[in-house]
């Protein structure tokens, strides 16, 4: 359990919102201290998720402090994740989409993504 012993109730604040990781809108109340998000709990709400919340909503705060990737990996030539530099990282994501047609190139895009970068995506 991430949020055990990180703070006393009266430390925290609460913040109802809405989930935007999944597609129904479930109702959360986002529990936090100072900047930092301890837990996210569902929000009463009949209609729409009644008192449930997904596993992906309830742990998404997990990443982002605690099981965050910091530095790329790429594979090395025995297939095994190495660290890299953003550098090295960015130009060989580059070379592998020079090198691949056209016509094998896909992506998923959704509501969240602005214009800009799903025109840039296109081209």
């Amino acid at each position: 359990k991430p949020y055990a012993f990180m703070a006393r109730p009266w430390e925290t604040r609460k913040t109802e919102s809405i989930d935007v990781l999944d597609s129904v809108g479930s109702n959360i109340v986002v529990t936090h201290r100072t900047g930092e998000v301890l837990r996210i709990m569902p929000r009463m709400n009949e209609d729409v998720n009644e008192e449930w919340i997904s596993d992906k909503t309830r742990f998404a705060c997990d990443g982002l402090k605690r099981q965050r990737l910091t530095t790329p990996m790429l594979k090395d030539s025995s297939g095994n994740l190495v660290p890299a530099s953003w550098e090295d990282a960015i130009v060989a994501v580059a070379k592998m989409l020079d090198s691949t047609p056209a016509e094998q190139v896909a992506a998923v895009a959704g509501g969240l993504a602005d214009g800009e970068s799903l025109t840039a995506l296109k081209d």
